[in-house]
């Protein structure tokens, strides 16, 4: 999965989550220890050095948009 599908799909989440436990749970789904977007940061490493600045960036503003 990559890190637009993986933004798109935990906003669309955050949309319809009606209680504080929904949203919390779209919380731990993506952004915890063990999350999609954790997961993705991951594979960071088997990226080429030129490869990361631009991944991190994305990381970074994925994790944003989901957090704000």
């Amino acid at each position: 999965m990559d890190l637009i599908q993986i933004t798109q799909e935990g906003l669309e989440a955050i949309k319809v989550a009606e209680t504080l436990d929904a949203l919390e749970n779209v919380r731990i789904a993506y952004l915890s220890k063990k999350g999609s977007l954790t997961q993705a940061m991951s594979k960071m490493k088997d990226l080429p050095n030129e490869e990361k600045p631009l991944f991190g960036k994305l990381v970074n503003e994925s994790k944003q948009a989901l957090e704000t």
